[in-house]
């Protein structure tokens, strides 16, 4: 072979393996710009999830309802149990704190009541106390349990005052009926509840940057076939 094809055979080379790297970018970069949009629809679905519609207003509703969907409820307690369950790193107007999980029994059926928000003690040692008040009725949101309550592992720690938990995934609520109660009144803090971190209109923002790099790395390649073919 002479030097002349060994050297176009080299440039050959290096153009597939330069065009197989931008097919494998392009691909990756293209294929995130859908993701953002399929978590765009995502978010979408939870925000209308959450909406608020109907009321629950007696035990006998308590035991029909499913518990998917956001919606009002203003219904007598008949018992708070005692345990508490706090959800660690609850974080409102930048101070660390917890969200406190009850049992409250209604008739015949029972719910997870969110109470509210409490400042965490400055030591890991011990559990803040929680006070409840105006238990007799429970008014508040009942909300679907969402990924925000149960991502990541529980790391339960028993305490004398309750059950320290990062997230609610490996709790057992199957005594109870689906959904959350977040309640108005229970504490000074009300819980804010469950709320997409990001917006759907940031995943569209993302999804647009990922397609606007995908063309831009098709533009890339194509000036540099061209420029490749004049060299040639």
């Amino acid at each position: 072979m002479t030097e002349a094809a060994q050297v176009n055979t080299s440039r050959g080379r290096r153009k597939w393996l330069f065009s197989g790297l931008v097919l494998v970018i392009g691909c990756i970069t293209l294929r995130a710009g859908f993701w953002q949009l399929e978590r765009a629809d995502e978010k979408e679905a939870l925000l209308a999830q959450l909406a608020p519609s109907g009321l629950v207003s007696s035990p006998a509703e308590v035991a029909a309802f499913a518990g998917d969907r956001a919606t009002r409820i203003r219904i007598p307690v008949d018992a708070v149990l005692p345990e508490r369950i706090f959800l660690e790193n609850r974080i409102v107007d930048g101070r660390a704190g917890y969200e406190v999980f009850v049992r409250a029994q209604t008739g015949s059926e029972t719910l997870l009541v969110n109470a509210g928000w409490i400042p965490a003690e400055r030591t890991r040692d011990r559990l803040p106390v929680v006070e409840l008040s105006d238990t007799a009725q429970l008014t508040g949101l009942w909300v679907p349990l969402t990924e925000g309550y149960v991502t990541g592992q529980s790391f339960p720690e028993r305490l004398p005052d309750g059950l320290r938990v990062q997230s609610l995934r490996d709790v057992d609520f199957s005594d109870l009926r689906p959904g959350v109660v977040l309640a108005e009144g229970w504490l000074p803090v009300n819980a804010s509840g469950p709320s997409p971190r990001v917006g759907v209109a940031t995943h569209i923002g993302y999804a647009v940057q990922w397609f606007a790099m995908t063309f831009a790395i098709g533009v890339a390649w194509i000036w540099w076939l061209r420029s490749w073919r004049r060299r040639a």
